[in-house]
C-alpha cells in the first residue's frame, strides 16, 4: 500500500538498509539497482507534494554510496543530507545510539520526510524508536538490502511494498 504525505504534520519516516555490496564493501551493481528502486518508491510517497526530504546516512562506504544515489534520484540538496558515524554499526563500528536518537528526533521536528540509510542491525532499532515516538505499534524485524520500513502517525509497514 503506497501512501502520500503532505507538507508538515503528519510526518513520515523511512528507514532502509543500504544496498548490496561487494568484497571491498562498495555498492555492487545489484545494490545500485536496489537504491534506484528505493528512490522510485520514495518518489511515489512524496508525489504531488513539496515536502522536503532529509537524508540521514551511515558513514560506511556502502551506505554513503547508497545515500548518494538517493540524493541524485530524489534531488536532495546537500544541506539536507548528512553522513554520520553514529549510524554505522557493524562488527568494527559501535555507532552511538544516544546521538542517533537525538539526530532523528531533531530531523522529525522540521516536518520533512526523514529517510535513514543504515545497516541490518540498526534499522529495526531505529524503526522501533520512531514508531514509539509516533505512538503506534508494529512488528519490526531485519530487512533485506534496499528495504526497510515506513512509519507515519497512522501506521508502519514494510517499504518499499512488495
Amino acid at each position: 500500500m503506497n501512501r502520500r504525505i503532505q507538507v508538515g504534520p503528519p510526518r513520515a519516516f523511512i528507514a532502509a538498509r543500504h544496498g548490496d555490496y561487494d568484497r571491498q564493501r562498495n555498492l555492487s551493481e545489484a545494490g545500485r539497482e536496489q537504491m534506484a528502486r528505493l528512490a522510485a518508491a520514495v518518489k511515489e510517497v512524496v508525489s504531488g507534494s513539496s515536502v522536503p526530504i532529509t537524508l540521514l546516512c551511515s558513514a560506511a562506504p556502502r551506505a554513503k554510496q547508497s545515500g548518494q544515489i538517493l540524493m541524485d534520484a530524489l534531488n536532495i540538496h546537500k544541506d539536507r543530507a548528512a553522513f554520520h558515524d553514529c549510524l554505522w554499526v557493524d562488527r568494527d563500528h559501535a555507532g552511538d545510539w544516544d546521538v542517533t536518537k537525538q539526530l532523528i528526533g531533531a530531523s522529525l521536528d522540521d516536518g520533512a520526510l526523514v529517510l535513514v540509510v543504515s545497516h541490518v542491525d540498526t534499522i529495526p532499532s531505529i524503526t522501533r524508536f520512531v514508531h514509539t515516538l509516533f505512538g503506534i505499534e508494529g512488528c519490526v524485524h531485519e530487512t533485506g538490502y534496499g528495504r526497510g520500513f515506513i512509519v507515519t502517525p497512522e501506521n508502519m509497514s514494510i517499504f518499499p511494498p512488495a
